[in-house]
């Protein structure tokens, strides 16, 4: 385990709680020093903030899926980006969870074993969109878009039960864990390319991507 911030506070509170369900972890202040610490010994599960000295939360996120693939776990823990659309930049940037603080100790511990244990099948062979009905391809353009349940009832006209009901098959058919780790899942295998092709132009398909792409590269620059 490796906990990422400048907030020396954060990180010893993060390492207790990890500690007290047996999981060892190591501590880094900089981007820089988290990726030092990731070559020497491989961790399994980070957990970062977004603003770091230096490299940014997002960079490092980029970086380190980007060498290690899905061999490990990326939980975004942070205090100042906490609108949808900055947790919509952390899943587009490689994320697989964004907490916003405070959080819920037994939660955030919860999420991090999580992690631990994820099914193999669930990052390897996600499903395609053609694979998924029209209405869950609506769902998902909207989720990725970072609206919330609320919102997408009242885009779509339906009840927000259906729509949980529609974001549990995605997960299911995703192999997620959850409704954020499916829409990363999305965005890391090219999914929403196969949603621009296959749904019908309309509020679900054409107006909320570039929204959510738009807050990605705001959260890379800034």
């Amino acid at each position: 385990m490796l906990v990422v911030a400048d907030d020396e506070g954060f990180r010893a509170t993060v390492a207790d709680l990890l500690a007290n369900v047996g999981l060892a972890s190591r501590e880094a202040m900089t981007g820089e020093a988290a990726l030092i610490a990731a070559d020497e010994a491989r961790p399994d599960v980070v957990v970062l903030e977004t603003l770091l000295p230096g490299m940014s939360g997002y960079e490092l996120c980029h970086e380190l899926r980007a060498r290690f693939g899905n061999a490990i776990g990326l939980v975004f823990a942070s205090a100042t980006r906490t609108e949808s659309g900055d947790r919509v930049a952390g899943l587009l940037v490689g994320a697989d969870d964004y907490m916003v603080r405070p959080f819920a100790p037994d939660e955030s511990v919860a999420r991090v074993r999580r992690l631990l244990v994820r099914p193999a099948a669930a990052f390897g062979s996600p499903t395609t969109a053609a694979r998924l009905t029209r209405r869950e391809r609506e769902v998902l353009s909207l989720l990725i878009g970072g609206e919330s349940q609320a919102e997408i009832a009242r885009t779509l006209s339906i009840s927000s039960r259906t729509v949980a009901k529609h974001v549990e098959h995605l997960v299911l058919k995703l192999g997620a864990r959850n409704r954020a780790h499916a829409v990363g899942i999305a965005v890391r295998n090219h999914l929403t390319d196969e949603l621009d092709a296959s749904t019908p132009p309309g509020p679900a398909a054409s107006s909320q991507k570039p929204r959510a792409v738009t807050h990605a590269a705001s959260a890379r620059t800034g």
